[in-house]
């Protein structure tokens, strides 16, 4: 194997820790990007929000990877693109536009974590909330075609059948793609590898077919015109350039050798934008002698004339069974209103994906394993066994689904059953296991993936016990009506703090506390911890950003509330729930410690997992302990509400345009339960008696809709 070889096989997302660095990229290009959209109102200056969009960049890059000395950066800088300019617009403070109502606006931006690289684009009409005509057309058009792209990239696909893609859903939505525009794959410090897909293939521009292969890295990156797909160069001023690697040339100036001297040191092989410079006026001076040495490649700004240019692009890890989203946000499609629509009945089932697996979810979890384990919870039963049990017919259930084509599938979350005080994450090992006992309150929680598609439920019972009343009847209720209260609440334009105060006035009414430090996440592929949260109960010391609920948004719907005051403590049960720390590498030095991690990434990636999963019980004991030290593994470690009753219900949502679809979760019969106390707040109790068929959800949003 020759060196360059050999060097490919280290960087590639086969190695552990690799792909860690991508996602963790793309977590980061994926907040800014949906921060520098919020900035783009009508009178927006241009200039400012990009340079606003690096900054974020360089604040949310200091938070990650800090323990060793990892390099960190930009690897596009941020450019916002409007109407017939396709790409590249990072304008100079003294020389920016301000954005017109109407505007269809590009935003396209890049990280790197250790030379991993993620880009995205997306597209925005500045100032309308519904789009129409063309600018429908051109915007469904790109979006459409990355999402295919998306769902099609995997070993043994051609680059040139993907292009035919693009060129398909374009066609249909009478739009073109643009011309000169290639997808490439990106290797560590490059962003523009050899394997590339066209855009659009013409007579004169063609490339190479080739296969994608396993452990490719791709940018997908789509270009719609509503022109004839040609472009031509701007009168704007270039400020993105890239350092020709392979060229050398000794500057005659000072202020060019000092400017290729600091490009050297931050841009070695990245992008850049001259914004980026203090003194922009040398800055001017010195890329025009860089430039014409070719020391500099220059993304030009290149426009579509009299046309409107929309642009997606996504990143993206193909790996053997699946293929992993790394950065790149959804767009609301409701909201856009195209005369068109696609006419090839398969490209709309490979649009229609997600959804199926999330039926496959619901089947999964509301109809089988939860009920099932919730009727093995009898006095005396042994709870590491029913543990085990649940964990066994997930595997068993997702046998049913998704055979005919190679897609992951397995455990999200271990089953738990957590009694009494204990807050949660009670998986314990066969030899350190306990029994139940009448009375118990116990909570069942446990999780699935399809495709790195997350559900998760929890629901309590009390253990031989039909009817329930007193202190028992009051925290179970309050913990139930709460989730429920949420499901009912949780829309586009919903506030995460507005559904905290909800469960803070439910928990009042009966007499009982939420429980501190807890969060509900939205969920990501592959992702149980999103960034944006709902937290259970603010305190002076917990609080979190507020933030907007959006259409596509998956939650996990994680409430708990206890008879005691809500703090918490650690127990002195063992911790048997972990999930790989993705920012950590280190090389163990025990045999068994590096077998163990082995597994741990083969098995469970980036989702939780027990230490039941393991054969031998003692050697994972050990091994745990040694990756623990070194920070590999995130615990999840047992807590308890001392001296109190802890009830939990959690459901999993997708909160769409119109309705809010519930993914997860069981009924609680509140009959059995009989409390001392009730909701004070009439327009709670109608909340509650609210139908959640999706029929009754439109019809509810329409009114709304047309009384506003």
């Amino acid at each position: 194997m020759d060196q360059q070889t050999e060097q490919d096989k280290l960087e590639s997302i086969a190695t552990p820790g690799v792909l860690d660095k991508y996602q963790n990229a793309g977590k980061i290009v994926n907040v800014v990007l949906e921060k520098v959209i919020a900035k783009l109102q009508v009178n927006g200056d241009i200039a400012q929000i990009c340079a606003f969009g690096d900054s974020e960049i360089s604040g949310e890059l200091q938070k990650v990877y800090n323990k060793k000395n990892i390099e960190k950066g930009l690897a596009f800088p941020t450019t916002i693109s409007v109407n017939q300019i396709c790409g590249h617009y990072s304008p100079l403070k003294s020389e920016t536009s301000n954005l017109v109502k109407g505007d269809v606006a590009k935003i396209e931006l890049g990280v790197h974590i250790d030379g991993y690289i993620a880009i995205a684009a997306h597209t925005v009409v500045v100032g309308e909330d519904q789009v129409e005509g063309q600018k429908a057309d051109v915007i469904l058009a790109a979006y459409q075609s990355v999402q295919a792209l998306y769902r099609s990239i995997k070993p043994g696909t051609t680059n040139t059948a993907l292009t035919k893609l693009i060129q398909q859903i374009a066609d249909d939505h009478k739009c073109t793609p643009l011309e000169g525009v290639l997808s490439h794959e990106v290797k560590r410090h490059f962003i523009d590898g050899n394997k590339v897909i066209i855009n659009r293939e013409t007579q004169e521009q063609r490339v190479d077919e080739e296969e994608i292969q396993v452990n490719d890295v791709f940018v997908l990156d789509v270009y719609i015109t509503t022109g004839d797909g040609k472009t031509k160069e701007s009168d704007l001023r270039t400020t993105v350039y890239k350092r020709a690697l392979d060229r050398q040339y000794q500057l005659k100036t000072k202020h060019g050798r000092a400017f290729m001297q600091e490009v050297y040191e931050k841009y070695p092989s990245l992008c850049f934008s001259l914004r980026a410079f203090e003194d922009e006026i040398t800055a001017k001076l010195a890329v025009q002698e860089c430039a014409k040495h070719e020391l500099l490649n220059p993304y030009p700004i290149l426009i579509s004339p009299n046309s409107i240019v929309a642009q997606f692009t996504i990143t993206v890890a193909v790996l053997a069974n699946s293929t992993i989203q790394i950065s790149g946000l959804k767009l609301d499609e409701t909201k856009f209103k195209s005369a068109h629509d696609l006419n090839d009945p398969t490209l709309k089932e490979l649009l229609k994906t997600f959804r199926a697996k999330i039926k496959s979810l619901i089947k999964i979890y509301h109809s089988i394993v939860l009920e099932k384990v919730i009727a093995k919870l009898q006095v005396n039963g042994d709870i590491a066994q029913i543990c085990a049990f649940g964990d066994s017919e997930i595997s068993g259930e997702l046998q049913k689904v998704y055979n005919k084509k190679n897609i992951e599938k397995g455990l999200a979350f271990p089953t738990t059953i957590s009694v009494n005080q204990i807050c949660g994450h009670y998986s314990p090992l066969k030899s350190e296991t306990s029994n139940l006992v009448k009375g118990d309150v116990a909570k069942i929680e446990l999780g699935v993936h399809i495709d790195g598609y997350i559900a998760i439920a929890a629901h309590t019972v009390v253990v031989g016990e039909d009817q329930v009343e007193g202190q028992k009847a009051d925290v179970i209720l309050a913990a139930y009506q709460s989730v429920q209260a949420l499901y009912r609440s949780i829309k586009p334009g919903t506030t995460n703090t507005a559904l905290t105060k909800l469960i803070q006035q439910i928990a009042d009414d009966h007499k009982c506390t939420p429980l501190e430090g807890v969060l509900s996440h939205e969920v990501k592929r592959h992702f149980i911890d999103g960034n944006k949260v709902i937290i259970n109960r603010e305190t002076q010391e917990q609080r979190v950003d507020e933030e907007e609920i959006q259409v596509n948004d998956v939650f996990v719907l994680d409430v708990y509330i206890t008879t005691g005051d809500g703090k918490t403590k650690e127990s002195d049960l063992r911790t048997t729930v972990y999930k790989r720390a993705l920012d950590r590498q280190y090389q163990l030095k025990t045999k068994h410690g590096r077998a163990f991690m082995q597994e741990v990434y083969e098995k469970y990636p980036s989702l939780c997992f027990s230490l039941r999963a393991f054969e031998d019980e003692i050697t994972a004991k050990l091994a745990v302990q040694e990756c623990a030290k070194h920070e590999l593994l995130n615990p999840y470690p047992i807590l308890i509400s001392p001296n109190s009753i802890v009830a939990q219900f959690t459901i999993t949502v997708a909160v769409l345009a119109n309705s809010t679809i519930q993914i997860s979760g069981l009924k609680l019969d509140e009959t059995k339960f009989k409390s001392a106390h009730d909701l004070n707040d009439p327009t709670l109790k109608e909340l509650l008696k609210l139908p959640m068929d999706k029929d009754s959800q439109k019809k509810r949003h329409l009114e709304q809709k047309q009384k506003a």
